[in-house]
């Protein structure tokens, strides 16, 4: 048998381990009870480590599982961690378009913690949330944009033709100067000529001209976010990168 001390100490050569290394049919087993498995590349090449599970099955064909232990481990503990000076700290490819996610995420239940970005996300699909209705799980589309913009929403009644609206603190919090605050109000039920009196950074007043004195109004705020001036500097989708990603793909599927 070859020890790991017999390699350490150079007895055993690359060269006289054979190419490719076949472990019989029976799974390889490595426990560490301390220390740490390192596999570090000190010259040139790529990539530094490449698994692939070459199974014709439909049933069968994981390549790696990650298992981060027992339910004692602490909440700060990473399954899985990628770090990068430049370049990209994770990619996922994927070649066929079988109706499955690329990437699939679950969480501890459908209402707890499953996604985290610290940064900003960029996509070229649509974005959607999932409800289930009578007729199943069906998706419901966010609000876009050419602007990142925060909206409020409400129902209040003039009494004796005045009104006033306050916003949530988060409304507030969330968006930029007062005067950049767009507001719609609608009556309900009747007609009343309303208007915007004042605005400021914590609500709005409420006037009616002529018509119903008390009349029930819907409203609706927009404001740009606090963040807004991010999306100059944003990252969009680089046709040279495109064209590079897909050549990347087309070297992939022929290893």
């Amino acid at each position: 048998s070859v020890t790991a001390s017999e390699i350490a100490a150079n007895a055993v050569g690359y060269s006289e381990l054979a190419d490719p290394i076949v472990i019989g049919s029976a799974t390889w087993d490595f426990d560490l009870t301390t220390g740490s498995l390192d596999v570090t590349r000190t010259g040139s090449g790529y990539p530094t480590c490449y698994m692939r599970n070459t199974h014709t099955t439909t049933t069968d064909n994981d390549v790696l599982w990650v298992n981060g232990g027992t339910s004692s481990s602490g909440s700060s503990t990473y399954n899985f961690y990628s770090t990068t000076y430049k370049g990209r700290a994770g990619y996922f490819l994927k070649y066929t378009d079988d109706n499955r996610y690329c990437v699939y995420i679950s969480a501890a239940s459908s209402t707890s913690e499953g996604l985290y970005v610290y940064g900003t996300s960029a996509r070229t699909g649509l974005e959607y949330h999932s409800i289930e209705t009578s007729r199943g799980w069906e998706p419901v589309f966010s609000v876009e944009s050419v602007d990142p913009e925060i909206y409020m929403s409400g129902s209040a009644r003039l009494v004796d033709g005045r009104a006033s609206i306050s916003f949530d603190r988060m409304f507030t919090e969330a968006t930029s100067r007062s005067g950049d605050i767009r507001i719609t109000v609608t009556p309900s039920g009747g007609w009343s000529a309303l208007y915007i009196e004042s605005r400021s950074d914590s609500g709005f007043e409420v006037r009616s001209a002529s018509g119903d004195q008390n009349i029930e109004f819907d409203w609706m705020a927009c404001g740009l976010s606090k963040d807004h001036a991010v999306r100059e500097n944003l990252t969009i989708v680089d046709p040279v990168e495109e064209q590079r990603l897909r050549e990347e793909k087309e070297r992939t599927a022929q290893r």
